[in-house]
């Protein structure tokens, strides 16, 4: 039995991913060269290389920062259709949670396209705007009987953002959610 070093481990895997080869390959080919699978995980760790894949969230998540969408492109990503990678059935299940999503990315979208050339809306505005459109979406599903996490809307997440009003509103808000149980 061999005993490799965490150097010669990742050594190993750099070589490999300069020859192209996808992690799981990477990882099929040092079991098959006899090292230990931890010292793989560490290894990989140490060059700070995922072994996770991408999750359909922070795909889409990216797929909203590029640029403004329209709720025809967003259904098309959610679903899978056309140019898009294929999606689970779980990801078409809760196709309404991520338009939501895309609705507040477009609110973002908005609020920096109406920016004066100037620059004059600060990112602590935008901020504003978008934590506002935040507590409304929400408080309008509330009013319909959907439960809302609370701790989302406490108001210590925009205290930092010096808007009094807004502050007073995520307040308001949390001690109704928590009121209401």
């Amino acid at each position: 039995m061999n005993t490799y070093t965490l150097t010669e481990c990742a050594d190993r895997i750099e070589t490999l991913m300069a020859m192209g080869l996808e992690k799981a390959k990477i990882r099929a080919t040092l079991t098959l060269e006899d090292y230990p699978a931890k010292l793989v995980t560490e290894a990989f760790k140490s060059l700070k290389v995922s072994t996770k894949a991408p999750t359909f969230a922070s795909s889409y998540y990216e797929f909203l920062s590029t640029t403004k969408r329209s709720e025809a492109e967003c259904i098309g990503y959610i679903q899978g259709l056309g140019v898009y990678d294929e999606t689970s059935s779980n990801v078409k299940k809760h196709q309404s949670h991520y338009l939501s999503i895309a609705s507040l990315a477009e609110a973002i979208w908005d609020a920096k396209g109406s920016e004066p050339e100037a620059g004059a809306e600060s990112e602590n505005d935008i901020h504003i705007k978008s934590a506002w459109a935040s507590l409304k979406g929400a408080k309008a599903k509330f009013d319909n009987g959907a439960k809302v996490r609370r701790t989302t809307f406490h108001p210590d997440k925009v205290s930092h953002l010096n808007d009094a009003e807004l502050t007073k509103a995520y307040s308001d808000f949390f001690k109704e959610v928590t009121d209401r149980g």
